[in-house]
């Protein structure tokens, strides 16, 4: 369970950074256009559904990998790629329920 928790925290971390990456990319489109918000949330939404994206993966190999411990064990390589991809969703998921709580019309 360490394991998990260690690299649990680093999919925070990196996805943290990942999201101000997107939304700093974001907000440079959009002072050229005249319009920061728009594209600051456009680009973390964009980078969210690559992250929906891969947690779906990570949870079916998660699923597939809890199942075969059974019988042998756990490849630590795979649950580092779930942690990390667990990490990265609870941080989108919180930057989304924060959104909706705030609720502007950017779009």
């Amino acid at each position: 369970m360490a394991y998990y928790f260690k690299y649990l925290k680093r999919g925070v971390y990196y996805a943290a950074i990942f999201l101000l990456v997107a939304g700093i990319m974001g907000v440079v489109y959009g002072l050229f256009g005249g319009v920061v918000v728009g594209p600051f949330f456009f680009g973390i939404t964009m980078l969210s559904i690559f992250v929906l994206l891969n947690f779906i993966v990570a949870f079916i190999i998660g699923v597939f990998n809890m199942l075969f411990a059974i019988f042998k064990a756990q490849s630590n390589q795979l649950v580092r790629y779930f942690a990390l991809s667990t990490g990265f969703m609870a941080v989108v998921l919180l930057f989304f329920a924060a959104f909706k709580l705030v609720s502007p019309q950017v779009f």
